[in-house]
């Protein structure tokens, strides 16, 4: 079958394929290694992933939200170029009381969950045991004897699992006891968990929050699987500033530059004069340099050559609150390129969160809501759906909706199939659509709301794919939500004229400048005054609005995108 793409305006046959551009591929998913191969002591069998700080860190196994993260996250991450994500776990809230310390059935059923994500996609995970720090100091009663036993539990769980799976025994010991009593507690632990599982790969940091210096401070233990974390925040004034939880608190501060710069260089906020971080600013021009960076990390640098051990970053970041976005991101290049040249694994705090990968916000889309310098300085992949001269392509619907998109159509006496598998113009499925009456119409709700303001002032396009029978002049409209105001909304309409033959498949590319004003349906209709806007976008809709020519037909709809 012939299919013809026509533009909206010139309907201009085009020649262009627009399969390639909206779709993030996969690598393909590689054999894990079954837990009996022993690795070579200095061969690091991941290289650079994410923190997953917003699913296992809950005060009980209950609070666990089980599919915060589901298949397509997994993949999607592994898409950036990631090849091992970190758990952290609140162990210390989900045992049960001494001396037994019993991790229920409810956090074992969320923890397979997350490694069967894991070892299905082809992802390494660390599960990593994030217990007791700063205002929760560790328990000297009763720390080791519980967190002993969190371990014994895990390595008689997982002991069966694959070499993709690793254990992390604690996250940053910090305090004056475990300065002096970490370095052989780990010891024992390590033995506990190897009477029970010799073959895992167990990862291992000294206290002072995993500090680079603590690791000097650590025996050479037995053991050839083991692999040496440290944590990196420097320099502290520029990766925490805007920071609520520090004391005092460093939400005054910002605009600290990366490196220094004398020029830009912001003065000391009066609330912080006189305080350990005002002294901060004043040592900044020697701390806040590359140079001074690089310094640091030749200590850990030193000692795992010393050793002859595998290094690992388990954590390092900046938070995005203050930060200049360039400079934060040249501080991440600079980090990443050299723990790259040094052959330091990684794993950047966050994924998600006020460190993540994600612009400002809580939207975490994606398709939409990365931000792609700071991947292109992580040495990360680009998803397809960003584009390099300007703001990323929206996916709204192929095979399925996209995520944070719903399905709420108004169609009372027809029916809808989001998910016909009987035709489609790319991939397996398409939305079939048998009008009932002259008001039907196909809503796709989008929460939260896209802002579009970018994508229009670049001229990017909707476009859809519809296979329809003649006058299917159809309104294709976007309707606006702002609390408080009306659901204004933009719309264009299609005409009979522009489709392509009965039968056949029409593709559209309607620029987002052709929509135009058409009023506001709100107890009652609302007359058109110029107030909508593209920046808070919250249904496309495709509404028969009155044709009694199309009642009983059959439509297809699929391919649907904003694109450049």
């Amino acid at each position: 079958m012939i299919i013809k793409i026509i533009h909206y305006i010139s309907f201009i046959l085009l020649v262009h394929c627009f399969s390639c551009k909206d779709k993030v591929s996969a690598e393909p998913t590689p054999e894990p290694k079954v837990p009996n191969e022993q690795p070579d002591p200095l061969d690091m069998p991941f290289s650079k992933g994410v923190n997953l700080s917003d699913w296992f860190l809950a005060n009980s196994a209950e609070d666990i939200g089980k599919t915060v993260y589901k298949k397509t996250d997994f993949e999607q991450i592994k898409s950036l170029g990631v090849d091992v994500v970190r758990v952290p776990v609140r162990f210390f809230r989900m045992t049960g009381p001494a001396p037994d310390y019993a991790l229920s059935e409810v956090f074992f059923e969320k923890l397979d969950y997350a490694l069967d994500l894991a070892e299905e996609v082809g992802l390494h995970l660390i599960i990593d045991n994030h217990s007791y720090f700063s205002s929760t100091p560790f328990p000297q009663a009763y720390g080791e004897q519980q967190i002993t036993k969190v371990w014994e539990q895990i390595a008689v769980h997982c002991k069966d699992r694959s070499a993709l799976i690793h254990y992390e025994l604690f996250n940053e010991p910090d305090g004056n006891y475990m300065a002096t009593e970490w370095p052989a507690m780990q010891g024992r632990m390590i033995s506990a968990i190897r009477a029970i599982d010799s073959t895992h790969t167990i990862i291992v940091g000294g206290a002072d929050a995993n500090g680079i210096e603590a690791l000097a401070h650590l025996p050479e233990y037995d053991d050839p699987n083991l692999i040496y974390t440290f944590h990196f925040y420097d320099p502290f004034l520029f990766t925490h500033q805007g920071a609520s939880w520090t004391n005092p608190s460093l939400e005054v501060s910002g605009n600290v530059p990366f490196p220094y710069n004398a020029a830009t260089m912001p003065a000391v906020p009066p609330a912080l004069v006189g305080t350990s971080f005002g002294a901060l600013y004043d040592s900044y021009a020697v701390e806040g340099t590359i140079g001074a960076l690089k310094n640091q990390l030749d200590k850990a640098i030193s000692f795992a050559k010393a050793r002859n051990v595998r290094l690992f970053c388990g954590e390092f970041g900046v938070l995005m609150n203050n930060a200049k976005n360039t400079d934060r991101c040249q501080w991440y290049e600079v980090v990443r390129t050299y723990f790259e040249e040094h052959d330091i694994a990684w794993t950047t705090w966050d994924y998600h969160n006020s460190f993540g990968l994600f612009v400002p916000g809580e939207q975490y889309r994606f398709d939409v809501d990365l931000n792609v310098p700071l991947l292109e300085a992580l040495g990360l992949n680009v998803p397809p759906t960003y584009n390099s001269d300007g703001p990323p392509n929206v996916s709204i619907y192929t095979d399925e909706l996209s995520g944070g998109m719903t399905n709420e159509s108004h169609e009372p006496s027809g029916s809808l199939n989001f998910a016909d598998e009987s035709i489609s113009y790319e991939g397996l499925k398409s939305i079939r659509w048998q009008i009932g009456d002259q008001w039907s119409s196909i809503g796709i709700s989008i929460w939260p709301t896209f802002d579009l303001e970018a994508q229009y002032d670049a001229d990017y396009k909707l476009r859809f794919a519809i296979k329809s029978p003649d006058k299917a002049n159809l309104q294709v409209r976007f309707v606006q939500y702002k609390e408080g105001h009306l659901p204004w909304r933009n719309a264009v309409t299609l005409t009979d004229a522009a489709y392509s033959d009965q039968d056949e498949w029409t593709v559209f590319t309607i620029p987002l400048s052709d929509f135009g004003e058409t009023g506001a349906v709100s107890n009652g209709y609302h007359e058109p005054i110029g107030a909508f806007t593209w920046r808070a976008i919250n249904r496309l809709e495709f509404a028969v609005e009155g044709n009694e020519d199309l009642v009983g037909a059959v439509l297809h709809l699929d391919h649907i995108a904003i694109i450049k």
